[in-house]
């Protein structure tokens, strides 16, 4: 064979393989949701911009940088809470119970339904870390109660639990200097 047919139908032989291979892909399919249109084509044409109000002269105070009593900080309502967290709350309040009953399986249960409801409440962390700890596995207590502390920075006296329960898992895992250091934090906190 000549060497340029060779070339020729080497070159032949790769189109037919990539193109039978490119046919195998799997294919997603796009549907739309209604017929195709092309926008229209114009002049970009921008916005009009709000004009910007100059920053007060130094020692100058505008009406507007004013509250009133009534708007003042100290009297703004908190946000509403959510469903999800009022609903975890529900659960972390039975699970409490059952804790406190001595069911600590059923607690732990509810506690793990109460974070895939909301996995920013801290105070499910929290029992989570002291039933796990009624049931001995300390270690794995101490990494709710890890999770609990940073989620109930908000919350003082929980937070000091928190560290209390640090403290004490530290001691039966054998660890004195943190368990030392958890006490101090808890002392720093009402």
């Amino acid at each position: 064979m000549k060497p340029q047919l060779r070339t020729v139908c080497l070159q032949v032989l790769t189109l037919f393989t990539a193109s039978v291979l490119a046919g195998c892909a799997p294919r997603t399919m796009v549907s739309l949701p209604g017929p195709w249109t092309p926008a229209p084509r114009g002049p970009a044409v921008e916005a009009p911009r709000e004009a910007i109000p100059a920053p007060p002269a130094r020692g100058e105070i505008r009406e507007e940088d004013i509250e009133s009593p009534a708007e003042g900080p100290a009297l703004k309502k908190a946000p509403e809470p959510s469903p999800q967290y009022l609903a975890s709350l529900r659960l972390v309040e039975e699970g409490d119970r059952a804790l406190g009953s001595g069911d600590v399986d059923g607690a732990v249960a509810l506690y793990e339904q109460a974070v895939q409801v909301d996995g920013y409440n801290g105070r499910a962390f929290l029992g989570l870390a002291k039933a796990w700890r009624a049931k001995g596995f300390a270690a794995r207590s101490l990494e709710f109660a890890r999770k609990a502390e940073i989620l109930l920075q908000h919350d003082p006296a929980r937070l000091k639990e928190t560290y209390l329960l640090e403290a004490d898992l530290y001691g039966r895992l054998g660890d004195a200097s943190m368990e030392a250091a958890y006490q101090r934090k808890a002392q720093r906190l009402p």
